[in-house]
């Protein structure tokens, strides 16, 4: 076909206008024009033109180009008008200025375009057809499917339509809408996965898309690398570091523990108004002797992310704490701490005696009954028998030590010990829930500034570990921080109103703009250190050595009380 014949018919159509002033609206549309007229494979392969929305063909389009490697592999559908582009199309959007965007927003705008499903076709065309095996009339079909023929404006587009909907239907439908299909089989059997918590690698989205494409009959169809990263980015799909794991075996019980969570939590809301604000809260947490952060800064491209710590024994061997907190806020003035120690603490080295630390050893660094019965006689129950009240609910998770307390004391004291289900502290446990989680990032920070400064302070040893541990239980017990404690409990459920917003100990305690500021011993010795930290209690800056202290035969820690 030559497309200069073409030109001079439709010249010569319009010989009898006047000429006039050229405009960009008329130079716009010639371009349009010139445009469609260069699609000659469709021309070429058509008997009848069909003018189509330009929006209807975009559609198409931008869907094969979210699939750049579908369209240049080996589909040889060119029978259907849909999935015909010229050459030179086809040789662009192999090129780099039409690959999809990797924006998800921009890919998934692509994927929304719509098409006529197979179901609609379908009807289309058994309504159309007589019993002779013809086509109904133009207006007849028109009528009845205004939206799918609203751009055919002549009985030929009508019929040509109605062709290509046949050709359609007795191969399944359309090569659009089989890529639709692929790719939402695929998301179906991806969304599967992650709600059965499976781990998913590329090679199964690869191998969906494969099986996908078998069973509408698409078998021309590649599941590329290219086609799998344009699926994972056009659904917001990554790499993503695995941070929990739980067996199968869990992943089955999950609806048998979320009901037990339910009924303990219920449970214990039927018991507040009885106790009120004597509720309270216990667990044990294991620290190592060397906790760091698990990331640092690095130049991108960088291999192996290495970094220096005083002990590589010390960041295995680990140490006990238990806190005890009440519903109201509060985090009790003694803190239990127990360290590691083969045959307890040595005679000629007694160590520190910090006035918010109880102290205690055993061979592994883990509590014992025994060490859990002396805390129980020695610091919860003179807590509950300072109070008014003289009642005391604790919850406490399913640890055996629990059941040797002696729970026999004087008969004016309330005393209820509740056991919260097992395996289900994860999320009703308020220490485990959130409480925790901040103390643990306060130690680190600590942990790293020693390390970072080359301070002369060796981590694993016990005096500098009560140091570090009843410094950062003494941060905690501020009143700033009890909505903090208060959140624990909310996030675990046994409260509805969400308490005051709050910063924790390590947003207000490090904060960024202290550096402007100065140590508030420095000033009064006559010297000048950069702040490290600002206590909670007095609300003055410290530097490191007047805020942790220097000497670790000495308890010189920061404890105000002011």
């Amino acid at each position: 076909m030559n497309l200069k014949n073409v030109t001079r018919l439709l010249a010569s159509f319009y010989e009898s206008l006047d000429e006039s002033e050229l405009t960009s609206k008329e130079e716009e549309y010639a371009r349009q024009l010139q445009e469609l007229i260069n699609r000659k494979s469709v021309f070429e392969t058509t008997n009848d033109l069909d003018f189509e929305s330009e929006e209807e063909n975009e559609a198409e389009i931008d869907f094969r180009q979210t699939y750049a490697d579908v369209v240049s592999s080996n589909e040889s559908d060119s029978s259907d008008s849909e999935d015909l582009i010229s050459s030179q199309e086809s040789k662009a959007s192999s090129s780099s200025s039409y690959l999809p965007s990797s924006s998800p927003v921009r890919i998934a705008r692509k994927l929304s375009k719509t098409t006529i499903p197979l179901e609609r076709i379908k009807e289309i065309v058994s309504f159309s057809t007589k019993t002779d095996g013809s086509w109904r009339s133009s207006s007849t079909v028109t009528t009845r499917f205004r939206t799918e023929f609203k751009n055919c404006s002549t009985d030929v587009t009508v019929k040509r339509k109605l062709n290509r909907f046949k050709n359609q239907l007795e191969k399944q439908g359309s090569r659009i809408e089989k890529l639709k299909s692929i790719h939402y089989q695929v998301l179906k059997e991806f969304k599967e996965a992650k709600e059965q918590l499976k781990i998913v690698h590329d090679r199964d989205i690869q191998k969906w898309g494969y099986f996908a494409a078998k069973q509408i009959g698409m078998n021309t169809f590649k599941s590329s690398r290219t086609w799998v990263n344009n699926f994972k980015t056009a659904n917001r799909i990554t790499s993503r570091k695995i941070t929990r794991t739980v067996s199968t075996k869990q992943i089955h019980e999950s609806d048998d523990l979320n009901r037990k969570a339910s009924d303990f939590i219920f449970k214990i809301k039927n018991l507040m108004d009885s106790f009120g604000s004597n509720i309270y809260n216990t667990d044990q947490s294991g620290f190592n002797y060397e906790m760091h952060a698990g990331r640092t800064l690095d130049f991108k491209g960088i291999k192996q992310v290495t970094a220096s710590v005083q002990s590589i024994s010390a960041t295995s061997h680990s140490y006990t704490i238990q806190p005890l907190i009440k519903c109201d806020g509060t985090l009790h003035d003694k803190l239990l701490l127990c360290l590691q120690e083969l045959n307890g603490f040595p005679r000629t080295k007694t160590p520190l005696i910090a006035p918010n630390i109880y102290l205690k050893c055993s061979t592994s660094g883990k509590l014992t009954k025994d060490i859990l019965k002396e805390w129980f006689e020695d610091i919860f129950i003179p807590d509950i028998q300072s109070n008014r009240d003289l009642k005391g609910l604790l919850l406490h998770d399913s640890w055996k030590g629990f059941s040797n307390l002696n729970l026999n004391h004087s008969n004016d004291i309330e005393l209820s010990l509740q056991v919260i289900p097992p395996k289900t502290t994860s999320i009703i446990q308020p220490l485990d829930v959130y409480f925790f989680r901040p103390w643990k990032v306060f130690v680190r920070i600590i942990s790293d500034y020693i390390i970072f400064m080359n301070i002369d302070i060796s981590l694993q040893q016990n005096n500098n570990v009560i140091k570090l541990q009843s410094l950062t239980h003494f941060q905690f017990t501020s009143e700033k921080f009890k909505p903090m404690i208060q959140y624990s409990w909310f996030k675990s459920g046994y409260y509805d109103q969400r308490p005051a917003s709050f910063k924790t100990p390590s947003q207000y305690c490090f904060d960024y703009n202290m550096i402007e500021k100065q140590c508030l011993d420095c000033l009064t010795q006559g010297t000048q250190m950069i702040p490290f930290a600002r206590c909670a209690h007095c609300e003055e800056f410290f530097c490191f050595n007047h805020f942790f202290g220097t000497d670790p035969n000495i308890f010189d820690s920061h404890l105000c009380y002011g």
